[in-house]
């Protein structure tokens, strides 16, 4: 009784289900079947489109929409009930793994320029070619790069050999920071208050 479904995709069962939601007086929370994980709360229905979502009606009076996101709930069975210390280890690893993806591309300081420079794959890819032309006695001829600051710098061979090296170490850092972070998440109790970002290096958008 406390589960909505719609199935047509011209939303005609959706327009009946929201009038039902709104004559209920009940918390809204969005949640994805398979495996009960909480999307929203109390989302605003006139913009709410149901794809590949469910929804459970409940009374959320003792206990907050913060809290359920902070504490880690999961709906079963139409129910909502508090993620095991394991589900919670592993909701947490998958936040360090995005924390770990968003460093990876965020990054690095070239410490005699003084200044910031990209750190995705592409730019990897790109200076690791300038860097193995180097390698291979190949002068790269005048390459002029973009910084994170928006200048332009011009890639002098020991500049080329200096990113290199920094955007190598940096990025080998931050691998080494989230398997540090995951060892430490597996002797920690306190999931909710682990702060897994302390283990990760600095990067363009601590400064």
């Amino acid at each position: 009784p406390n589960k909505l479904y719609w199935s047509t995709e011209d939303n005609v069962d959706w327009v009946d289900a929201k009038r039902v939601i709104d004559t209920v007086g009940l918390d809204v929370i969005v949640y994805t079947e398979s495996t009960g994980k909480i999307l929203s709360i109390n989302p605003n229905m006139e913009t709410f489109i149901p794809t590949s979502k469910s929804i459970l009606l409940t009374d959320l009076t003792n206990l907050t929409p913060t809290s359920i996101m902070q504490d880690g709930y999961l709906v079963r069975k139409g129910e909502l009930v508090k993620m095991t210390l394991d589900e919670l280890r592993l909701e947490k690893w998958e936040k360090i793994k995005e924390y770990r993806a968003f460093k990876m591309n965020d990054g690095v300081l070239i410490k005699s320029l003084g200044k910031w420079i990209q750190t995705d794959s592409v730019t990897q890819f790109q200076i690791a070619c300038l860097h193995q032309r180097l390698l291979a006695g190949r002068n790269p001829g005048t390459v002029k790069w973009k910084m994170k600051d928006n200048s332009f710098v011009v890639l002098t061979d020991e500049l080329i050999s200096e990113i290199f090296d920094a955007i190598l170490v940096y990025v080998q850092s931050v691998f080494t920071a989230a398997e540090v972070a995951y060892q430490f998440l597996y002797m920690e109790d306190d999931v909710d208050n682990f702060d897994y970002k302390k283990f990760f290096p600095n990067s363009y958008s601590d400064n």
